[in-house]
């Protein structure tokens, strides 16, 4: 799913079944950790206006993406508010 404002801000959502396959993060350009959020443990990563949560819960992966420099603390909402 996909958000987009008028002036071309986006938060896309996206859920998947996990297959077994790996994901890796560019950590030396921009700022990655790994914190609990609503039980999981949730990546978040930042780099310029890009932000990123990411999470497995049973056998799906969840992702948020926003191009709009949203803070670490609506990115959290953005997962907890996640059902």
């Amino acid at each position: 799913y996909t958000y987009e404002n008028e002036s071309g801000k986006k938060i896309l959502f996206d859920q998947a079944v996990t297959d077994g396959t790996s994901l890796s993060v560019d950590n030396e350009n921009g700022t990655y950790k790994i914190i609990e959020v609503a039980g999981h443990e949730t990546h978040l990563y930042f780099r310029g206006t890009t932000s990123v949560a990411f999470w497995i819960e049973d056998v799906y992966f969840f992702q948020i993406t926003s191009n709009d420099s949203i803070t670490e603390e609506t990115l959290i909402k953005m997962v907890e508010s996640v059902e």
